[in-house]
């Protein structure tokens, strides 16, 4: 999903930086000290697995879990703007570079109360019905472009690490769901750093 992801954004007039944040890594002091003053925009894109009954169907199954919703609601809110993205593969075998994929856009507001389920049909890139105003897709390229910059605002390396620091306000449900070592949803990144 990464380098297809990658490959979306290089249409931008910025450099693309992919991580995963952790905070004692990318959130530490030390990387506060790396940024001299560079505008930024940051992407969150949660990864999510196509859910098979049949590798011979055409249709996959997407799942957007209420948590996913909260914490796209939560990075929303500071400017930043989140996808959701699956491969649209029935096999494992065709889990590779390269392989088709669907982008969401994530826009919830406060309304949402539950997980949603779509079949997308592999072939066609289309929902089998229609999603809520909040889930926004399949987007073409042009489309995950023009969501970045309607949602996506520069700002400084420091203030993306406080907004990524920060809890949203239900993530504590959550945190007994998974093992420590999983610490439930987290998304890459993309830093889109600003060209000179």
């Amino acid at each position: 999903m990464v380098p297809a992801l990658e490959h979306v954004l290089s249409s931008q007039d910025s450099a693309v930086v992919p991580l995963y944040f952790w905070r004692t890594r990318e959130g530490s002091s030390v990387s506060l000290q790396c940024d001299q003053g560079t505008q930024i925009r940051i992407l969150a894109m949660y990864a999510r697995r196509p859910k098979v009954v049949d590798p011979a169907d055409r249709h996959i199954l997407v799942k957007f879990n209420r948590e996913l919703l909260e914490l796209a609601f939560h990075l929303n809110e500071h400017g930043i703007p989140t996808l959701a993205g699956v491969p649209r593969v029935s096999s494992i075998m065709d889990l590779r570079i390269g392989c088709p994929c669907s982008w969401f856009a994530l826009v919830p507001d406060s309304t949402f109360s539950e997980d949603i389920e779509v079949f997308v049909d592999r072939r066609l890139n289309q929902c089998e019905k229609a999603l809520p105003a909040f889930v926004r897709g399949p987007l073409q390229d042009k489309e995950v472009a023009d969501f970045i910059d309607s949602v996506a605002r520069p700002m400084l390396w420091a203030d993306a690490v406080e907004v990524l620091r920060a809890k949203p306000l239900h993530e504590h449900r959550y945190s007994r769901s998974f093992p420590w070592h999983m610490g439930g949803y987290k998304p890459v990144y993309f830093l889109l750093v600003e060209d000179d």
